[in-house]
């Protein structure tokens, strides 16, 4: 048998009727699928070509939680009421009702903390639908880094903090060096 050419790495399966998200690890690159319909959209993202995997929590989850919860107590407080009436009929309901909004709110707080994950490269920064959990980007990133790390080179702490410190010097505008300075002063001298 040959073997498969993608590993699924997450899914998005929330969401049947809108988009739903995916990501899969190829041999040698990360790929995110957007499904609409009739129509797929897909990223490839090399394991030689990426520069950073960010993580970002986010308060999905908790913005989520609260509207969940609110209609969960509002269909309680129905079902209380339709139990105190006696109509058979709206308590079986409202019963329903709370198991509906009961369900999302249990498998909301299962599945764990939210997040964005973005992926950049030399030319775009996009960001990973599919890995929304905190806990499916992890994994993830733990799976590909070792990958990563064999497409581009392991680098060194010493490395990556001057290679840190010079991208925050090339994006923070400072004063201008003395070097320039003194450049100046000299040119300056010899105009006069």
């Amino acid at each position: 048998m040959a073997e498969r050419e993608y590993r699924p790495l997450a899914r998005n399966l929330l969401r049947p009727f809108v988009s739903r998200y995916s990501a899969w690890l190829g041999r040698d690159h990360l790929l995110s699928v957007e499904s609409k319909g009739f129509h797929e959209r897909y990223r490839r993202f090399y394991f030689r070509d990426i520069q950073l995997v960010a993580i970002r929590g986010t308060s999905r989850r908790a913005t989520l939680n609260w509207i969940l919860a609110g209609s969960l107590l509002l269909f309680l407080l129905l079902t209380i009421a339709s139990f105190r009436s006696g109509g058979r009929f709206l308590e079986v309901i409202t019963l329903i009702a709370d198991v509906f909004i009961a369900t999302p709110l249990v498998i909301n707080n299962i599945l764990g903390p939210s997040c964005d994950v973005y992926v950049r490269t030399a030319v775009q920064e996009v960001r990973v639908p599919a890995l929304g959990r905190l806990r499916s980007a992890r994994k993830t990133l733990n799976l590909i880094r070792p990958l990563i790390e064999t497409a581009q080179g392991a680098m060194t702490s010493i490395e990556m903090m001057g290679r840190l410190g010079a991208l925050q010097s090339a994006r923070t505008p400072g004063p201008q060096s003395p070097a320039k300075d003194t450049t100046e002063q000299q040119l300056d001298q010899i105009e006069s």
